[in-house]
C-alpha cells in the first residue's frame, strides 16, 4: 500500500459558492425536516398559549389655568403650547400614587388560578364553555392525577389573602373538598381548611384569607400566592403604556394588555378615575393657596385706595381745582399701565417662586420683564419732574388713586376666578374615548409565530450545513488524494441518469446498470478508461479477482462495481460479479435478479454454486446476489468455502469482481482483500473526508491489504 504521509487540510481563506449550493442541496431533506419539525412545535405553542388582549381609552390634557395673568404670554412661549405640561401628566398617570389604588381595588397582589394540565391543559382549558359546567379530566383511567388539574370551567376568586412577610412569593395550593370547603396547601402539606365565602384567620400560620367563589371538581387545584408590592407594581406598569397622539397635541392614549378582558376595563378605568380625582385635589390646593394670599392683600389694597383718595381731595380743597394738562395726563396714562403691569408681577411672584427656582429659564425672563418696566418707569419719573408744582403734585395724587383702585380690582378678580377654580369638577383631564377592549388577542400572532418558526426552522438547517460543508473536510476534488500520495486510478464525472436510476423503484427482471442503458454517458465514458487501466493492472497481477471497497458508505461503491463488471463484459471478458455485503446488499436490484438464493446460502452449504449463480441479461457477465440474512457475516466470509468459492472459479472467469461493505464500519473487507490481487477503494465527492480515507487505508494495511489504486466518484 502507498504510505499515506500526511492528511491534507482544505482551504479556509476559499468559499466556494457552488460547494455550499451542493451541500444544501444534498441536505434538502433534513432542511424539509427541521422546517417540519419547527412548524409543529410553533403550532403548539400558539394553541397551547394564553391569549393577550388590549384596551385602551383616549385623553385630553388640557393647559392648567395656573393664575399667572402676567405671565400667559412667557409661559405660551416656554413650553411651546403645552407640550412640558402633557409630558409632566404622562408621568404622572404612571406614577404609584396613581397605580397602588387599583392594585388594591383589585387585589392585584394576590395570583388565584387553576392549575392546568402541563403542555395540553392551556389549549382544552378555553376552549370550554362554563355554562357546562365541568370538562372531564383527560385520560382520567390512566393518568389517575389528571384529575387534580383544571380542565375546562373551574373558576377562582380570592379578595383576601393577607400572609407574614416569609409566605410572599410563595405559591400555595387551594384544593376544593366540596360542600362549599376547600384546603390550603404548602409544599403538598395541608395547612388548614376553610368555608367558601367565609374570612378566615389561622393562628398557627397568622394567615388571613376569604375565598369569595370556587367552582370546581373535587379534588381540583388551584394556585394561589400573594406578591410583594413592588412586583404587582412593576407588573402592572409592564403592561400600561401611556402616550401622546402626535408631538404637543394633549391628546393621550393609555393602553393595558393582559389575559383578562374585563380586567383590562376595570384596570384603565380605576386608573384614570384616581388620576382625574388626584388632578381636581391638586388644582383645589393650589388656587386654596392663592386665594389665600389674594385675600391677604385685600384689605390693605383697599385702605391704600381711601388713603390715596382722601389725600387727593384735601389737596384739591386747599389748592382749589387744578386741571392736567393733556401732555400730563398722557404721561400720567403711560405710567399707570406700566404700574399694573408691575402690579401683576408683583402678584404672580409668590406663585412663581413656589414653582420655579430663580436660575429657571422662565424665572430669569420675569425677572428681566420686571427690570424693563422698572427702567421704563424711571425714565417717566424723569419727565414729570419738569411739570409744574402744582400741577405734578395732582399728577402724583391722581396716579396714586388710580393705580390702587386697578390694583384692587385685579386682586378682586383674581380671588373670584381663584373661587371658580376651587370649585371645580373636571381638573385638567376629560376623557375623549372611554374604555373599550379589543375582541381580538394581539398575541400570539399565530400566523407569524408560525412562519417565523419555520424560517427559523429552515436557516438553522441551512447554516448546519453550511458550516458543516465549510469545516468537515470532504473531499471536493482528487487534488488532497494526489497531493497526499495515493494512486488515483479514474475519476467519474456526475451523471444526471444515474440520479434518475436511483429515484426509480426497482422491479423484478428490470436491468439498471448505467452502462447497459446509457452507454454514452459521460460517467460511463469515464469508467471505460478505468476499465482500461483495470485491465492493465489485473494482467500483472497475482489473480483476476478485485475488490471494490470504501471508507464509508454511500459513496457510490456498489454503482462502481456493478459498471465495470457490465464494461468488461461487454467486452467480451466472461465476468462474475459477487456482491459480498451480506448485511445490506442491494446488487441484486440493478441486475434485476431475485435474492433469493446467494453467497450467504452457499456459505451455509445450503444450496450448490449452480443454484447461485445466475447469468444476467448482460452476455458474459453472471451474478451471485448476497443471499438470505446472516447474524454472523464476517465469520461465514472466514469460512474456507468463500476462499475455495473464489480460487475455483477464478479459471473459470477473466475477471471476479466482489463488491465489499463499508471498511470503517465492518472488518469483511480486510477479509476478502486478503483473497483478491486487487483492491480499489471508492472515495465520494462531497461524502469522503481524508482522515476517514487514511484511517480505512491503514486498517486495510494492518489486515495486510494492499491498496491498488483510489477511484474519485462524483456520480
Amino acid at each position: 500500500m502507498n504510505e499515506v504521509k500526511q492528511t491534507p487540510t482544505l482551504d479556509s481563506d476559499e468559499i466556494n459558492i457552488s460547494q455550499i449550493l451542493q451541500s444544501l442541496w444534498a441536505g434538502k431533506w433534513l432542511i424539509i425536516l427541521v422546517a417540519f419539525i419547527a412548524a409543529i412545535i410553533s403550532i403548539a405553542h400558539v394553541l397551547t398559549a394564553v391569549p393577550i388582549y388590549t384596551g385602551n381609552a383616549l385623553l385630553q390634557i388640557e393647559a392648567k389655568s395656573s393664575g399667572l395673568t402676567g405671565l400667559s404670554g412667557l409661559t405660551a412661549g416656554l413650553t411651546g403650547g403645552g407640550g412640558s405640561e402633557t409630558s409632566t401628566e404622562l408621568e404622572l398617570l404612571k406614577a404609584r400614587k396613581v397605580i397602588i389604588p387599583t392594585i388594591k381595588k383589585y387585589n392585584l397582589e394576590i395570583k388565584a388560578k387553576p392549575i392546568l394540565f402541563p403542555y395540553i391543559g392551556a389549549y382544552f382549558y378555553p376552549r370550554f364553555n362554563p355554562d357546562n359546567g365541568f370538562a372531564a379530566p383527560l385520560a382520567a383511567d390512566i393518568f389517575p392525577s389528571s384529575k387534580n388539574y383544571a380542565w375546562g370551567g373551574e373558576q377562582i376568586s380570592v379578595s383576601q389573602f393577607d400572609v407574614p412577610k416569609h409566605f410572599n412569593n410563595r405559591q400555595f395550593h387551594i384544593v376544593a373538598l366540596g360542600s362549599n370547603k376547600y384546603r390550603l396547601e404548602l409544599n403538598g402539606n395541608a395547612m388548614f381548611e376553610g368555608q367558601i365565602g367565609q374570612q378566615f384567620h389561622d393562628e398557627n400560620t397568622n394567615i388571613d384569607i376569604l375565598v369569595d367563589k370556587l367552582k370546581a371538581r373535587i379534588g381540583t387545584h388551584f394556585s394561589l400566592s400573594r406578591i410583594d408590592s413592588i412586583y404587582a407594581i412593576n407588573d402592572v406598569l409592564g403592561r400600561l403604556t401611556v402616550a401622546e397622539n402626535g408631538k404637543t397635541s394633549g391628546i393621550v392614549n393609555i393602553s393595558f394588555i393582559g389575559p383578562d378582558k374585563q380586567e383590562i376595563k376595570n384596570i384603565i378605568n380605576h386608573i384614570l378615575l384616581t388620576y382625574q380625582e388626584q388632578n381636581i385635589e391638586y388644582n383645589n390646593i393650589e388656587a386654596g393657596k392663592n386665594i389665600d394670599f389674594i385675600a391677604n392683600q385685600l384689605p390693605d389694597a383697599e385702605a391704600k385706595i381711601r388713603k390715596a383718595e382722601n389725600l387727593l381731595y384735601e389737596y384739591r380743597l386747599t389748592n382749589e381745582t387744578v386741571d392736567l394738562t393733556i401732555k400730563t395726563q398722557q404721561l400720567l396714562d403711560q405710567l399707570l399701565d406700566i404700574e399694573e403691569n408691575l402690579g401683576r408681577l408683583k402678584l404672580d411672584e409668590p406663585e412663581l417662586s413656589r414653582k420655579f427656582k430663580r436660575q429657571h429659564p422662565l424665572y430669569i425672563e420675569f425677572l428681566e420683564r420686571q427690570k424693563n418696566l422698572e427702567a421704563q418707569k424711571r425714565k417717566i419719573e424723569q419727565r414729570t419732574s419738569k411739570i409744574p408744582t402744582e400741577q405734578f403734585n395732582v399728577y402724583r395724587l391722581t396716579r396714586d388713586v388710580e393705580l390702587n383702585e386697578t390694583i384692587y380690582i385685579q386682586l378682586l378678580n383674581r380671588h373670584e376666578g381663584l373661587k371658580i377654580i376651587q370649585a371645580g369638577t373636571s381638573g385638567s383631564i376629560r376623557v375623549i374615548d372611554t374604555t373599550i377592549v379589543q375582541p381580538r388577542a394581539i398575541k400570539p400572532d399565530k400566523k407569524f409565530i408560525v412562519a417565523i418558526s419555520t424560517l427559523a426552522g429552515i436557516m438553522l438547517a441551512m447554516l448546519y450545513l453550511i458550516i458543516r460543508s465549510m469545516f468537515v473536510a470532504t473531499l471536493k476534488d482528487m487534488k488532497p488524494l494526489e497531493e497526499a500520495g495515493f494512486k488515483i486510478f479514474g475519476t467519474i464525472a456526475k451523471s444526471p441518469n444515474q440520479l434518475k436510476l436511483i429515484k426509480q423503484k426497482p422491479r423484478d427482471r428490470e436491468l439498471r446498470i448505467l452502462a447497459a442503458i446509457k452507454p454514452d454517458d459521460l460517467a460511463v465514458e469515464a469508467l471505460r478508461g478505468l476499465r482500461t487501466n483495470l485491465s492493465h493492472t489485473v494482467q500483472t497481477a497475482d489473480n483476476n479477482i478485485i475488490m471494490i471497497a470504501s471508507a464509508d458508505a454511500k459513496v457510490g461503491k456498489s454503482f462502481i462495481a456493478q459498471n465495470i463488471a457490465a464494461l468488461l463484459a461487454q467486452s467480451g471478458s466472461k465476468t462474475l460479479l459477487i456482491d459480498a455485503d451480506l448485511r445490506a446488499g442491494k446488487l441484486h436490484d440493478s441486475i434485476g435478479i431475485n435474492n433469493s438464493n446467494g453467497l450467504t446460502d452457499y456459505l451455509t452449504d445450503k444450496v450448490e454454486f449452480e443454484n447461485i449463480c445466475h447469468q444476467s441479461k448482460i452476455d458474459n457477465l453472471d451474478f451471485i446476489s448476497h443471499g438470505g440474512k446472516t447474524s454472523n457475516p464476517s465469520e461465514l466470509l472466514m469460512n474456507k468455502i468463500f476462499t475455495s468459492l473464489c480460487q475455483k472459479h477464478k479459471t473459470n472467469y477473466d475477471y471476479i469482481i466482489i463488491d465489499t461493505p463499508s471498511i470503517l464500519a465492518f472488518t469483511d473487507a480486510a477479509i476478502i482483500g486478503n483473497v483478491a490481487a486487487t483492491s480499489l477503494m471508492v472515495v465520494g465527492k462531497d461524502i469522503s473526508q481524508m482522515s476517514q480515507i487514511d484511517l480505512a487505508s491503514q486498517r486495510l494495511e494492518l489486515a495486510g491489504v494492499k491498496i491498488t489504486g483510489y477511484i474519485f466518484n462524483a456520480a
